[in-house]
């Protein structure tokens, strides 16, 4: 009688590609099979493509994973003194004399150990929600890009500083509500926002500060609309910055002045702007899209005339 090969027989190598075909459900059901399996996962650490989506509001917490092939979620509820689990299979669990957050960040630092840093978080919460006792100390979220989704700028302030500044590389934030304040100055004073190389920021009623995004490598912006005199400020940002390499910005309503736009820039082949060896370039699209994008020498456009910028 032959012996089976178990998993962790194989080199470790073939296991790591082995399991990373695997989906987090799948790996997790894979760690309870046996004690030397789990400690083997645990010490290779398998990163599987999972995608988190965490919505909040004062009565609980909604969890979904999305993996390419599955897709469950757990809700965390408010429940008298204690708190509720209900898994997406319908399984329930009272855990009584232990709020909803508490449980939640429980679980939360056990599923961020063996998950690591994720590629996508998706965080919502609404109703201008604000949930107590929930500190940046007390759990630490480990993502390549975070989507805030119809969040304002006090929950933004309140949760970004969660996710972890060295894994984050870029913020979205999607659908920020009408009637607020566009001063991002208190995002601003956080480190996430100071070290992030990407930025997405879209709301139909906000009218950005270019000063909040010239930090970055590369932004995109829908907002209301956008002045003559704040695009000029923003080629006199671009040519100083040391970061940047591209800016859009679309206007939900399509209102910026094109012709104050040429009056102050001339004519569409002169705009280019540069005194070195990269250039930077601005255009309108034919969507209208407002674009600064940095070019080197040998980018720019035959017969184009260069601003030289002393």
């Amino acid at each position: 009688m032959t012996s089976q090969n178990l998993l962790i027989d194989f080199p470790t190598d073939v296991t790591a590609r082995i399991l990373e075909n695997l989906d987090f459900f799948s790996i997790l059901t894979v760690r309870k099979v046996c004690r030397s399996l789990r400690e083997f996962l645990d010490e290779i650490k398998i990163r599987p493509n999972c995608e988190v989506m965490l919505k909040l509001n004062e009565n609980g917490v909604y969890m979904e994973f999305r993996t390419p092939r599955i897709q469950k979620f757990v809700r965390f509820e408010k429940y008298d003194n204690g708190c509720l689990l209900i898994w997406s299979d319908r399984k329930m669990r009272l855990f009584k004399d232990e709020s909803f957050i508490e449980k939640f960040l429980k679980d939360y630092r056990i599923f961020s150990r063996h998950m690591g840093s994720l590629n996508s978080f998706i965080f919502a919460a609404y109703n201008d929600t604000k949930i107590n006792n929930l500190h940046p100390e007390n759990a630490s979220f480990h993502a390549k890009e975070v989507t805030f989704d119809q969040c304002n700028i006090f929950q933004i302030f309140q949760f970004l500083p969660f996710f972890d500044s060295k894994s984050l590389e870029k913020i979205k934030v999607l659908d920020y509500p009408q009637h607020q304040d566009g001063k991002l100055s208190k995002l601003c004073e956080l480190e996430q926002w100071n070290n992030c190389k990407y930025v997405e920021f879209a709301g139909e009623d906000f009218i950005p500060d270019i000063q909040d995004f010239v930090g970055f490598q590369e932004v995109k912006i829908q907002c209301l609309e956008i002045s003559a005199q704040k695009i000029f400020l923003l080629k006199e940002q671009f040519l100083k910055s040391s970061t940047l390499t591209r800016f859009e910005i679309q206007c939900t309503d399509d209102y910026f002045d094109v012709h104050q736009i040429r009056e102050i820039f001339g004519p569409e082949d002169e705009w280019f702007f540069g005194n070195g060896e990269e250039v930077v370039h601005f255009v309108i699209t034919e969507l209208e899209l407002i674009v600064f994008n940095r070019l080197r020498l040998d980018e720019v456009p035959e017969g184009a005339v260069i601003n030289v910028i002393k």
